[in-house]
């Protein structure tokens, strides 16, 4: 598990090689570290995930202290968004869709948070909590996922890879974790339960 989490966490902060999937170039420069406080009370702060994403560039963190964020976040550049509380205290809830989404060629780490899909009036697509696609490479360790609507984990399309790392994977309408369309996924010491359809689903 420390072998594997290294590698990822190398393919996350730009160390990998260039040529690797999900890769578009190494970190060149320091990162900065961007905080989200819902109450405001953290002089310099962002009040939502998503504001702290617009503002960040490639390859920065951005800490998010304890509070429920009712936000769909799209990744669409290298990041690592860490939650800083208890485990359990920051949570993410995202309406008819993925609470988080990232695509394209990027990488990102999820760490330490409750990812959350939800529907407004009993409506909302079939798709993920937490959607991974087209060719992005995503770290998810040490938190909880789970979706009313949907299934909780998609890994969708060619290159396209998850790596998920003690996890609570659970209560899903769907599959805990589908890899679709080509994609690729490494699973290792993860609570998978408690899923409507399988916990763990391969499609070609």
């Amino acid at each position: 598990t420390q072998k594997l989490r290294r590698f990822a966490q190398k393919m996350i902060t730009g160390g990998g090689s260039l040529d690797a999937p999900g890769c578009g170039y190494a970190r060149t420069r320091p990162y900065a570290t961007h905080v989200v406080d819902p109450t405001g009370a953290s002089g310099g702060c962002f009040l939502t995930i998503t504001a702290a994403l617009a503002h960040a560039m490639p390859f920065d963190v951005i800490l998010v202290k304890p509070g429920e964020y009712r936000e769909r976040i799209n990744v669409d550049k290298h990041t690592e968004i860490v939650g800083t509380g208890p485990t359990g205290s920051v949570v993410v809830i995202g309406f008819d869709g993925p609470a988080i989404e990232v695509l394209g060629r990027i990488t990102c780490r999820l760490a330490n948070l409750v990812i959350k899909q939800q529907a407004r009036g009993g409506g909302g697509a079939m798709s993920g909590s937490v959607l991974i696609k087209s060719g992005a490479v995503v770290l998810v360790e040490e938190s909880l996922i789970s979706s009313e609507v949907g299934h909780c984990i998609v890994i969708q399309g060619q290159d396209s890879c998850g790596y998920l790392l003690h996890n609570a994977v659970a209560n899903g309408k769907g599959v805990g974790v589908l890899v679709c369309d080509n994609g690729r996924g490494v699973i290792e010491d993860n609570d998978i339960s408690f899923n409507g359809r399988a916990g763990v689903a391969i499609l070609s």
